[in-house]
């Protein structure tokens, strides 16, 4: 079931050291990497993270996200504020939508049902059932 595949994904990306940043991300700057992304700063308009598996981001992601860059659909996105240029996730693609303000927690991007999905970060079910 989904607990196998979690293992299976997880010993994958094992393979691959995760990266952690601590910069802010401007206009025309890209990060790319196979494995998981922990980026501590922004993620300005105009800047890019790809990860071949999850991007976690300790500050705003206003930028371009690729999470599961090498198509796995179990990838995540999450930052502290939430609002996107693009993200997507292994072949899916979702723009953030017209809010008028930032959002007030944490939320994670992820697949559900074929679509991007964005849900506050403390209202996500992390049990795996």
């Amino acid at each position: 079931g989904a607990q196998w595949q979690w293992r299976a994904r997880s010993r994958d990306l094992d393979e691959v050291p995760g990266l952690v940043l601590h910069r802010t991300l401007r206009s025309g700057q890209a990060v790319r990497h196979a494995g998981h992304v922990v980026l501590i700063g922004d993620v300005n308009p105009g800047a890019e993270v790809v990860a071949g598996g999850d991007i976690i981001i300790w500050g705003k992601l206003r930028g371009t996200a690729h999470a599961g860059a090498s198509g796995d659909e179990e990838a995540v996105i999450c930052a502290l504020q939430l609002a996107p240029s693009q993200i997507r996730i292994a072949s899916l693609i979702a723009r953030s939508p017209e809010r008028g303000r930032a959002p007030k927690a944490a939320e994670m991007a992820s697949v559900q049902n074929w679509r991007i999905v964005v849900e506050r970060w403390d209202k996500v079910d992390r049990s795996g059932t």
